[in-house]
C-alpha cells in the first residue's frame, strides 16, 4: 500500500526481482477491496495513503480474523518514534524506517515468512493435537471393533470434511471376503 506511484513502483520491482508474486494498491480503501478478493502472505504499509489512515487500516485488517495470518511491515519516516511505537500497539508486525534499504526490505520479508510458516506449523499441530485428543475420546468409548472403526472412519471423516470414509482389511489368507468398514455404513463384509 502505497500512494506514490515512483516508491510503489520501485517495491513492486524489487520485490518481483526476488521471486515475489506482488499486488499494490495506492489507497486504504483500495486495499480494502482488494481483501475481499485475495489475502496475501504479507502487506507493506508506506506512507500515508489518501483517505484511511495506515492506522485506520491496520485495525481494520486486524479486526477481522480473516486476515489474523496476514504479516504486516509498515514503512515509517526516519525520527518518528511516536509513531513507530503507536504501529506495534495497533498490530503492526514488522516497522522499516525511510529511506529503504531493498536488501534490508528483503531480509525483514523472508525473516517474517518463516515466522508466518512457523505459526502455521504450529497451527497444523494443535489441529492434528486436537483431532487426536478427539480420536482418542472416541476409541475409548467402545472395544468393539465394528463400532470402533466405524467412529474411528466418521471422525476422520467429519475432520478433513469428506462425505465418506472407508477402510478395507484383508489378513492375507482369505483374500476374498475382505473386512469393509465406512463411515457412512457399518459392514463387515464387501459386497
Amino acid at each position: 500500500v502505497e500512494h506514490d506511484p515512483f516508491v510503489r513502483h520501485n517495491y513492486t520491482e524489487g520485490l518481483m526481482r526476488a521471486g515475489y508474486r506482488v499486488s499494490s494498491t495506492a489507497s486504504g480503501e483500495e486495499t480494502l477491496v482488494y481483501l475481499r478478493l485475495i489475502i496475501p502472505d504479507l502487506m507493506l504499509i508506506g506512507s500515508p495513503p489518501p483517505g484511511i489512515s495506515r492506522y485506520e487500516l491496520t485495525h481494520r485488517i486486524r479486526a477481522d480474523r480473516t486476515y489474523e495470518s496476514v504479516l504486516l511491515i509498515m514503512i515509517m519516516a526516519r525520527g518518528d518514534r511516536c509513531a513507530d511505537t503507536s504501529s506495534l500497539d495497533v498490530g503492526i508486525d514488522d516497522v522499516i524506517v525511510e529511506p529503504v534499504d531493498m536488501t534490508e526490505l528483503l531480509l525483514r520479508v523472508r525473516a517474517m515468512q518463516r515466522l508466518q510458516r512457523a505459526q502455521r506449523d504450529i497451527q497444523r499441530m494443535q489441529q492434528r493435537m486436537l483431532l487426536l485428543l478427539r480420536l482418542n475420546q472416541e476409541l475409548g468409548a467402545s472395544l468393539e471393533l465394528d463400532g470402533l472403526l466405524s467412529r474411528l472412519l466418521t471422525t476422520l471423516a467429519d475432520t478433513v470434511g469428506a462425505i465418506r470414509a472407508s477402510l478395507i482389511l484383508t489378513d492375507g489368507v482369505d483374500q476374498e471376503r475382505p473386512a469393509c468398514y465406512s463411515s457412512s455404513r457399518n459392514s463387515s463384509t464387501c459386497g
